[in-house]
């Protein structure tokens, strides 16, 4: 025996029927919308939640392998667009000979917290930007093992981003799609020797406000100190793009927008069978509102004719009509 379908008024294809067209092409697109928007938040929300940190440890590793130098690592924030220029974050690690013992820092042991004193240069400036201490951090009192402090293992630095226009557009025309850049050195001094020793990792790995970093070129360079002796640089150049979220979320907000109008524009053109009756209510309003007038300038228009021309007017009607009884007299 085959299960009955559910018939009458509460049957969803019964339903269905009822409504109509107008209304259907409504509910659909609303619900297409609403899947939309959950599908596109919870994949992205998914795969950023997804994301660790174990590519930033094969970076450094690839990089570093067995050699003796300085890894900065930079996190991207507070890009503000309108005035060109962000902040970085930069943590410090030292490599083979200058990593400090029992610490290890986004590596398989290569890398750590930096032993030793070192003056950071940014940019060519002449006085140092930031001046690391390692006999600073604090520690247990029965442990060499230092207390890690975020602080104290790295410093902020603020970039102007690279300018450049097309007919008198900037990169902020673009948006969503739009992209920056910015390029920068850096110089470690031993703080002790006065020597410049090698940075093997220059890389910005984060970033915030609905940007993501990508690196163009990171390179060791070189140039000369006011003695003119040969230093050792590093130098770096990345590009911030909008993330896909934020990207999405743009052309969701888009999408939607002209949908609705799309359903206005719709609906007006629908609506037009029901233009005659409209303008047969104006014609009726105008009508009243004329007739409205009238009526009142009536008794005003009254009041001017003189009583004498009302008593010449019935003398002349009662005298036509006497002619009037008379001519079949007459004939």
């Amino acid at each position: 025996m085959r299960p009955m379908r559910p018939t009458g008024l509460f049957s969803p294809p019964a339903l269905w029927r009822k409504l109509s067209t107008r209304l259907k092409y409504f509910i659909s697109l609303v619900i297409f919308v609403i899947l939309l928007a959950v599908v596109f938040s919870e994949g992205l929300m998914a795969a950023a939640s997804s994301s660790g940190d174990a590519w930033v440890t094969n970076l450094i590793d690839g990089m570093v392998q067995n050699q003796t130098g300085i890894a900065l690592l930079g996190y991207v924030y507070n890009i503000n667009i309108p005035t060109r220029q962000l902040q970085i974050e930069w943590l410090i690690i030292g490599c083979g000979d200058y990593r400090s013992a029992n610490t290890v820092l986004y590596s398989h042991g290569r890398c750590g917290r930096l032993s030793r004193e070192i003056d950071f240069y940014v940019d060519g400036t002449i006085d140092p930007t930031y001046a690391y201490n390692p006999r600073s951090n604090p520690h247990p009192p029965n442990s060499d093992i230092p207390t890690f402090v975020q602080a104290m293992q790295g410093f902020t630095t603020t970039h102007l981003l690279v300018l450049y226009a097309w007919k008198g557009l900037d990169q902020q025309y673009g948006y969503p799609f739009d992209g920056y850049q910015l390029d920068t050195t850096f110089t470690a001094i031993d703080h002790e020797t006065n020597q410049s020793l090698p940075i093997l990792v220059l890389r910005a790995i984060d970033a915030t406000d609905n940007f993501f970093p990508t690196l163009r070129y990171d390179i060791a360079t070189e140039a000369e100190d006011e003695n003119g002796a040969t230093i050792l640089t590093r130098t770096m150049e990345f590009a911030l793009a909008r993330t896909g979220f934020a990207k999405t979320y743009v052309l969701t907000l888009f999408i939607v927008n002209w949908a609705l109008t799309a359903v206005v524009a719709f609906i007006t053109v629908s609506a037009g069978v029901g233009r005659p009756m409209v303008i047969v209510s104006l014609c009726s309003v105008f009508l009243i509102v004329r007739v409205g007038l009238g009526s009142s300038k009536r008794p005003a228009e009254y009041s001017k004719v003189d009583v004498g021309e009302d008593n010449n007017y019935e003398h002349s009607m009662s005298e036509a009509m006497k002619k009037a009884r008379l001519a079949p007299d007459i004939a």
